[in-house]
């Protein structure tokens, strides 16, 4: 008969050995990272790898934080035109119904 909690334990800690512990960044870290990608959305190769030596990081640790931070911004960026056109909807529709003429029979 095979013994399904020793099964378990062993595939947990097997598991646990693929995962990798994910690192908090220093909020100076972040800064320059931040103005980096004010200035450049998307790095080169070598720009990674000098900025990764620059900030004690690995080149995969900037490559993600870039991938995740373009993410975030273009959700950012489609809110914005998503709350803007529904600004000008509300603002053509009440002129719209303020300069309404009414139906005239002839």
């Amino acid at each position: 008969m095979l013994d399904y909690a020793l099964f378990d334990s062993k595939l947990n800690s097997s598991k646990a050995s693929f995962v990798s512990k994910r690192c908090a960044q220093e909020v100076s870290e972040i800064a320059i990272l931040e103005e980096r990608f004010a200035l450049q959305k998307y790095l080169t190769s070598t720009e990674r790898t000098s900025l990764a030596e620059q900030l004690k990081m690995s080149d995969a640790q900037v490559k993600t934080w870039f991938q995740n931070r373009r993410t975030k911004w273009r959700r950012h960026e489609s809110e914005l035109r998503e709350q803007q056109r529904r600004t000008v909807n509300r603002i053509l529709g009440s002129q719209l119904s303020n300069n309404q003429i009414p139906y005239q029979r002839k």
